[in-house]
């Protein structure tokens, strides 16, 4: 039973060495085209060469290609703690100063007459004016949509129940 299949490994193994051989990955072929480059006493200097869009002049960049040799690869931070800490504080103060502005002007906008009895203006006829379209508007619509008249999914399911 084995004498078969050590044949047949055996086969396998010539036709490997025979392909590897015409193809030239053999490990004994040695191909002439791939060697190595010639080693040299100087380092590698690369220059990049662009051109400015404005004036159509080249540029090459060698000493910013060589100062940057060194330089992490990750975006470094642009301002110390202290400075964004001052960064910080200007921007709550700007803040706090558009929130009470807003504040004021939310005091003069209608809005409804229980909400005004809370805030003490009940004595502004303006706002009471206001504030009397508003609960009046909002009656309205309670009228025209009575409680319950949403969407009961009615159309869902067998109507056999």
């Amino acid at each position: 039973r084995e004498l078969p299949m050590l044949d047949m490994a055996i086969q396998m193994e010539e036709r490997r060495s025979s392909v590897e051989k015409h193809q030239g990955t053999a490990a004994g072929a040695a191909d002439d085209r791939r060697r190595a480059p010639p080693r040299s006493n100087q380092a590698l200097q690369v220059t990049h060469i662009t051109q400015d869009a404005t004036t159509g002049q080249l540029l090459m960049q060698k000493e910013q290609i060589r100062s940057k040799v060194f330089q992490p690869g990750w975006t470094q931070p642009k301002y110390t703690v202290e400075q964004w800490g001052e960064i910080e504080r200007q921007q709550a103060i700007e803040r706090e100063a558009k929130q009470s502005v807003s504040e004021e002007q939310r005091k003069e906008e209608p809005r409804r007459y229980d909400q005004l009895v809370k805030d003490g203006m009940e004595d502004r006829a303006d706002l009471v004016e206001a504030s009397a379209a508003i609960d009046q508007a909002w009656d309205d619509w309670k009228d025209e949509n009575p409680r319950g008249m949403g969407n009961k999914m009615g159309d869902r399911g067998d109507r056999n129940f």
